[in-house]
């Protein structure tokens, strides 16, 4: 991460050295396959501009998070966000129902709403913490009800991921999906539509590409203070 074209630079050599030996070998070529999305992933993050945004519209924390003063996060004191964690205007974290604890390096669009699951019992209805891991995007307008997400997941735009749900490690859920009310989504899959379901597998390298896609996305997102 600290020089980009040396990585660049041996991600090159690996290639040419490995594809030598990767006739006929799914290994090798796995291995190139990764290797390739994590050079394209290096090339477009050295070619893509920061996005600036005005230094008094977020609250940075100490351990990194830019958390935009237009959010509205309910019973703060329930809320604990492990680090370089990117919460954007109109997103609504509801942790007066309970905890909601989101890792690092995790980015909550526009307008997304994140509450912990409940469920009824005669006695009333009983509120579960929410626990959403490292390098997890949520794009604008999706609402999360999950009872776990895991890292390294993609949710795209306008999603519903509805009561209890548990979303595995490495998993993708594409724009305008719903997820019915106790679904589980294993690891390294993608779910899809309304209602959604099984898609497709991913490969291993899914990893390494949502890792570059939120690291990326935190060091371009960059303040600036206009002068009055």
């Amino acid at each position: 991460n600290a020089n980009p074209r040396v990585s660049l630079l041996d991600a090159k050599k690996v290639e040419a050295v490995v594809s030598t030996q990767s006739t006929g070998n799914k290994k090798c070529e796995g291995s190139i396959l990764l290797i390739r999305r994590v050079y394209n992933s290096y090339s477009t993050r050295m070619q893509e501009p920061p996005m600036y945004y005005e230094k008094g519209d977020y609250i940075e924390t100490l351990t990194g998070n830019k958390v935009s003063r237009k959010s509205v996060l309910c019973g703060s004191m329930n809320i604990r966000l492990h680090g370089k964690t990117i919460i954007k205007p109109g997103a609504v974290i509801r942790g007066d129902l309970a905890n909601v604890i989101v890792g690092r390096l995790s980015l909550i669009g526009d307008n997304t709403v994140i509450r912990p699951s409940y469920k009824r019992f005669k006695s009333g209805i009983a509120f579960f913490p929410l626990t959403i891991g490292d390098h997890v995007t949520i794009d604008e307008g999706s609402v999360v009800e999950a009872a776990s997400i895991g890292s390294y997941v993609s949710i795209g735009k306008n999603c519903i991921i509805s009561k209890r749900c548990i979303i595995k490690d490495c998993s993708s859920i594409p724009d305008n999906t719903i997820l019915a009310a106790d679904t589980v989504v294993p690891p390294f899959t993608e779910y899809r539509g309304a209602p959604g379901l099984f898609y497709q597998e991913l490969q291993e390298s899914w990893i390494e590409v949502q890792k570059e896609k939120t690291t990326s996305y935190y060091e371009r997102f960059q303040a600036v203070q206009t002068q009055k």
